[in-house]
C-alpha cells in the first residue's frame, strides 16, 4: 500500500510540475487541482520560473560563445609532454 501511495504522489508531483513548466499560472493550477489558495500552486510556479530563468541565463556564464558554437578539440600531448597535432 505504501509503495502505491508513493508512486501516486510522485506521478501527481510530475504532472503538477509539468503543467507549471508548460506555462500554467497559479490560478490555472488552482482550477485544475481544486486548490482554494494560491500558496500550493506557487510552489510549482516558483520552481518552474527558477528553472526557466536559469536556462535563459546560462549563456551569461560564457558570454562570447553562442548556443550552437562548437568547442575546438584540444591538441594531443605526447608521452614526453610535447604538444603536437598528431594522434
Amino acid at each position: 500500500m505504501q509503495r502505491s501511495r508513493t508512486l501516486a504522489l510522485c506521478l501527481s508531483w510530475i504532472a503538477k510540475s509539468g503543467a507549471a513548466e508548460n506555462g500554467a499560472t497559479e490560478h490555472q493550477l488552482m482550477a485544475i487541482y481544486g486548490w482554494e489558495s494560491p500558496k500550493q500552486a506557487a510552489i510549482y510556479t516558483r520552481k518552474a520560473d527558477r528553472k526557466r530563468l536559469a536556462g535563459d541565463a546560462m549563456h551569461l556564464l560564457i558570454p562570447d560563445q553562442t548556443e550552437n558554437e562548437s568547442v575546438p578539440r584540444s591538441k594531443v600531448v605526447s608521452k614526453g609532454g610535447a604538444i603536437g597535432g598528431k594522434k
